[in-house]
């Protein structure tokens, strides 16, 4: 799968809601217009109109200014609100259909105001799931060596370690296989994050807990958790990554879901393993 096939898969949950419900808002629009273009009732070809035009909208968007990528869902949901109301109030929407300006502002309003509501931290202590997880799979040229080398830290390779961001990787003592990482964003803010491995199958799985030093404590025998394998399978290598979550807010795992979160943070591990061992790259550690 291509770096351009890969992205486009990773939007596919957004682009489906977005489609699937401009597609309704654009049948219950024209639901009462009586035309026919092409044998084509009029409702069915706003339907599949609104649907292909906002899909290639969006998937052009997300591609090219993919910061922007999620607001698309969104403004599916919007669009749904908005034909209801035509069709529940038609007189209504009959006068406001001389004021395009209006329409807009409207829309904008009512598009902000659903972003805060579904994405907005306001719930974050209401809808809590127990245990949220996140998985994802995918399928490499890189060789099973090399991507181990990546993903395992190794304190005296920092440099090969999958994570950009990571600054410093340094063992704990007297505890065993606990990692201290400390990562540095592009933004200037630090994090700094205790590693603690319980299971290491060296070059084909490992497991460990994690906690981010500052966050929101969380019981010790609840921390936050993340799994990766290795498969060999036909001369290429399967990569396997599970996250899971304890008490996480609805809101965050309705995210992920939707942006593919686990598949696009997999892509990066195996896009950075791939850099590093590609022959001739200069990697200074």
């Amino acid at each position: 799968m291509t770096s351009l096939t890969r992205r486009i898969y990773r939007e596919r949950r957004r682009l489906g809601i977005l489609m699937v419900l401009s597609a309704i808002a654009g049948y219950l629009f024209f639901m009462s217009d009586p035309r026919v273009t092409y044998g084509i009732p009029a409702p069915l070809l706003a339907s599949l109109s609104f649907a292909v035009g906002l899909g290639l909208v969006a998937l052009s968007v997300s591609i090219l200014l993919p910061d922007y990528r999620f607001a698309f869902e969104i403004i599916g949901i919007v669009l749904l609100i908005y034909a209801l109301i035509s069709v529940k109030f038609p007189i209504l929407t009959s006068a406001q259909s001389g004021f395009p300006l209006l329409n807009i502002f409207i829309f904008l309003i009512v598009l902000k105001v659903s972003f805060h509501l579904i994405y907005g931290n306001w719930s974050d202590n209401l809808l809590v799931l127990d245990t949220q997880v996140d998985r994802s799979v995918t399928v490499t040229d890189v060789d099973q060596l090399d991507l181990w080398e990546t993903f395992f830290p190794d304190p005296n390779n920092v440099g090969y370690y999958h994570d950009e961001t990571t600054e410093k990787i340094s063992l704990v003592s007297g505890q065993a296989n606990t990692f201290h990482v400390l990562n540095r964003f592009k933004n200037g803010h630090f994090q700094e994050m205790m590693m603690q491995f319980d299971h290491v199958k060296p070059t084909w799985s490992y497991r460990y807990r994690y906690e981010v030093i500052g966050a929101p404590e969380l019981k010790r025998d609840r921390l936050r958790s993340c799994t990766v394998s290795l498969e060999p399978r036909d001369n290429r290598t399967a990569v396997h990554i599970r996250w899971e979550r304890p008490n996480y807010a609805v809101r965050k795992a309705f995210m992920h879901w939707v942006d593919d979160w686990a598949g696009r943070r997999l892509d990066k591990m195996v896009h950075r393993a791939d850099v590093l061992h590609r022959p001739n790259t200069n990697i200074q550690v």
